[in-house]
């Protein structure tokens, strides 16, 4: 095994074992079509601390999750289109956060690192 292919192992280990890692459960629906769902884990943060852009600290919501794309794609959750890009935006996410709050959100950017298999994405506040 080479040193790339141990990171992408690693990276699946640390976010996607929510009982030794620090991954926690996740859920992800559809947006097109809510029957399509996937448990999987990965990280969850969420914080209200944030930087104006004249450089004043705000009180804005930041909230993000993060996860191996392997494992959800083998739960056949559609992760890529027919252009073979990540195609998450405005799928729902929902996860617990330290206080024990379920939250739901929606998805409002993907970022993801195709060295590493590794999705990030901003989340939004979901009614």
């Amino acid at each position: 095994m080479n040193l790339a292919q141990q990171a992408i192992k690693d990276i699946q280990t640390i976010t996607g074992n929510a009982s030794s890692g620090f991954g926690v459960p996740l859920l992800l629906v559809s947006s097109k079509n809510p029957a399509i769902t996937a448990n999987i884990s990965g990280l969850h943060t969420r914080h209200h601390l944030s930087v104006g852009s004249e450089g004043n600290v705000t009180n804005d919501l930041n909230a993000h999750a993060g996860f191996s794309e392997a494992p959800l794609a083998a739960t056949g959750y559609p992760v890529r289109n027919a252009l073979n890009k990540v195609d998450l935006k405005d799928h729902f996410l929902y996860a617990t956060d330290s206080a024990g709050i379920y939250r739901k959100y929606r998805i409002a950017s993907v970022h993801q690192d195709e060295t590493l298999g590794y999705i990030r994405v901003i989340l939004q506040d979901s009614l």
